[in-house]
């Protein structure tokens, strides 16, 4: 009977073990070099640090002094993007609003929705810009 039980247990850590490293958290650094907007948030200038949710459809992004958490949407990118970890921001009239944050499975990619209607057009005409993880 506890020959039984041990074999259970084995067999229950090697089925959930997979799925909660799957779920961890993942967690980057960057220094962005100019003020920028998550959403509705303004985020000034400086060292930053990203943290997925365990389900990877939320961004928490956060220094000493500010933080926001934005909902994403899945960026699938089967073939792989090539890159490092990153943050893509779209800037026009020298504005820059968080776009896109990729971290260190490069197939998977977090999509940072455009918040305000009037900004959709702009941010859809508007440079892309690249902050790599740990610059």
């Amino acid at each position: 009977m506890k020959v039984c039980r041990v074999v259970v247990c084995l067999v229950g850590v090697m089925v959930i073990a997979p799925l909660l490293a799957h779920g961890q958290s993942e967690v980057l650094s960057f220094n962005v070099p100019f003020d920028f907007a998550v959403g509705k948030t303004v985020m000034p200038a400086g060292h930053y640090v990203v943290q997925t949710n365990a389900s990877r459809n939320n961004l928490m992004i956060r220094n000493d002094h500010h933080s926001a958490v934005v909902t994403t949407q899945t960026i699938d990118s089967s073939a792989g993007t090539g890159h490092s970890a990153r943050l893509l921001f779209r800037r026009f009239d020298n504005h820059y609003a968080l776009a896109e944050m990729w971290g260190d499975d490069p197939t998977f990619g977090h999509a940072v929705p455009v918040v305000e209607p009037a900004a959709r057009a702009k941010l859809a005409k508007a440079d892309v810009v690249e902050v790599k993880a740990g610059q």
